[in-house]
């Protein structure tokens, strides 16, 4: 509970279904969860895991009707996003946001829209829009703990030649530090 400091609560007029947030291991719909918006190394997650290596102070709520609204929290500190008191589907959604207490205050952008193409192409002009990423970065890449000795990525990047599997890159990842 370290996070309940200060914060925010909103409440809905009626059910709203939660997405956003960023990586989490569990089903999009993020009602009945608490999430920490701070990304970590997520080394043995399971399904009950809060976090995984990216996060967004951002949610997307989806009402019944279809009409939606996005909600951008204005920092980078560690936020608690508890939806834990929107599960009951004949009842408003309750949306708390907490902040350790040496984060500064920040602003919350209320984005509304009739579909969730139109709040998500607003708050792409907010934010802005990536570029095209190069394209050998959208190809096959191959990753895993460990390639020792060093010669054993010609091995794997011959194997998969001899097989035509394409292969586009070959990560090291942190076991070569």
């Amino acid at each position: 509970d370290f996070l309940k400091f200060y914060g925010i609560q909103i409440d809905t007029q009626e059910y709203v279904h939660f997405y956003g947030a960023g990586e989490i291991a569990s089903s999009l719909l993020l009602n009945g969860r608490q999430i920490v918006t701070w990304n970590t190394d997520a080394y043995g997650y399971n399904s009950k895991s809060d976090r995984l290596y990216q996060s967004y102070p951002y949610l997307l709520g989806v009402r019944k009707n279809g009409n939606c609204f996005g909600l951008i929290f204005e920092t980078s500190y560690r936020l608690l996003i508890d939806l834990s008191e929107s599960i009951d589907q004949n009842l408003g959604s309750k949306i708390y946001v907490s902040c350790a207490p040496f984060a500064p205050p920040f602003s919350i952008l209320v984005v509304n829209g009739n579909s969730v193409a139109n709040v998500v192409r607003c708050i792409s002009r907010i934010c802005g829009k990536i570029s095209m990423p190069p394209l050998w970065s959208l190809g096959y890449h191959q990753c895993r703990w460990s390639y020792f000795p060093d010669s054993r990525i010609r091995e794997i990047a011959n194997e998969f030649r001899n097989h035509k599997i394409p292969c586009d890159v070959i990560w090291f990842d942190i076991d070569y530090m």
